[in-house]
């Protein structure tokens, strides 16, 4: 399967709100999760801004077929993943890959160190892919969408393109229910970082991120990881 991208314009904001809408928001309403706890529909005045600042909007194709759409946004040193989303169709494909994969290549392109993204704990299809190119879980943030919105709970996942590879001494290990926000939060406030998403294909309430506290001095005894 061949994938490609096209810039939108100020011609596809409405198909963009409405694909978002379908294959996003109401996606994650379809497997179980709350609406209040789902982003916001997008908005023309968003996305207007958003391509006016000259944003980083695309199209997905797989072999010429519609297949989703990826927006990020330079923002100092990072560029930060601000939406996607795919038709179920396409899922496991290796489009989430290319999605990743592309936006490196442009952060490094830009000159940029830094890759980062905010999802939802529970959407582990999203979670699994990124841990699975390096990205770990840096932080946690309650109501992201504002004080009106107190159940958009979000993690950070991060990614330093540029970093050598080295060893991290594992000074703890915790596994944490990625339902558990409260001690999600906890942990990575005392520094932990996730690394790791374990599926439970009978309930997703039930899935779980490792999460570990590291050390950078080689000199401690310990178990490594690797980085």
């Amino acid at each position: 399967m061949i994938f490609t991208v096209r810039a939108m314009t100020y011609q596809d904001i409405d198909d963009l709100i409405i694909f978002d809408k379908i294959y996003l928001i109401d996606r994650m309403r379809q497997i179980g999760i709350k609406s209040a706890k789902c982003s916001s529909v997008l908005s023309r005045k968003e996305l207007l801004a958003a391509l006016n600042r000259n944003d980083f909007l695309y199209w997905l194709y797989a072999d010429n077929a519609l297949a989703g759409y990826m927006w990020r946004i330079k923002q100092g040193n990072c560029l930060f993943g601000a939406g996607a989303a795919i038709k179920p169709e396409f899922y496991g494909k290796g489009l989430s890959y290319f999605i990743i994969d592309f936006t490196e290549a442009l952060a490094k392109k830009l000159g940029l160190n830094i890759c980062k993204l905010m999802v939802m704990p529970e959407n582990g299809r999203v979670i699994s892919a990124y841990m699975k190119h390096g990205y770990t879980i840096v932080n946690c943030i309650s109501a992201c969408n504002g004080p009106a919105f107190p159940e958009t709970f979000r993690c950070i996942l991060e990614k330093n393109i540029e970093s050598n590879n080295f060893d991290r001494i594992i000074l703890d290990r915790q596994e944490v229910l990625c339902a558990d926000e409260p001690r999600l939060k906890m942990l990575t406030d005392k520094s932990y970082v996730g690394v790791e998403f374990i599926k439970n294909d009978e309930d997703f309430t039930k899935n779980k991120i490792v999460c570990l506290l590291l050390e950078k001095n080689n000199n401690i005894e310990g178990d490594y990881y690797g980085n």
